[in-house]
């Protein structure tokens, strides 16, 4: 519960932040993505977990033909029920496409239990 908690949390905070201007809004949005594991949180391992959630998207965007542009996001980990838990913030996507991202992600991540993400005003979406 705390998990969905945090999530709705983030996802709040996040949507502060408006679309790209300019960008007509049913095509781009900003939107937020939980990436939730079952590894044991190590506070002294953040940054590990941030550089090797970056290396895994890296990988498999690559697999898939896809350009993996630096900073492309905020990527951070936390703790989340002793848990690590991988938050993406995209500042513009399009939420259309977002979802095959999600689950690409899901489905070739193997830490990876499950993901949950919303993108601008729309219901938030979970991929098991």
């Amino acid at each position: 519960m705390i998990r969905l908690v945090s999530f709705f949390a983030i996802t709040y905070v996040t949507l502060g932040c408006g679309p790209a201007p300019g960008t007509p809004p049913q095509q781009q949005q900003s939107a937020v993505v939980g990436l939730f594991t079952d590894e044991n949180f190590d506070p002294a391992q953040a940054d590990y977990y941030r550089t090797l959630a970056i290396n895994l998207m890296k990988n498999v965007f690559e697999s898939y033909g896809i350009p993996y542009v630096d900073n492309w996001a905020q990527i951070s980990s936390r703790d989340d029920g002793g848990k690590v838990t991988i938050d993406v913030r995209i500042p513009s996507i399009d939420c259309q496409q977002l979802h095959q991202l999600v689950t690409l992600l899901k489905n070739e991540i193997f830490l990876i239990e499950y993901a949950g993400y919303r993108c601008g005003s729309n219901p938030i979406v979970y991929v098991r």
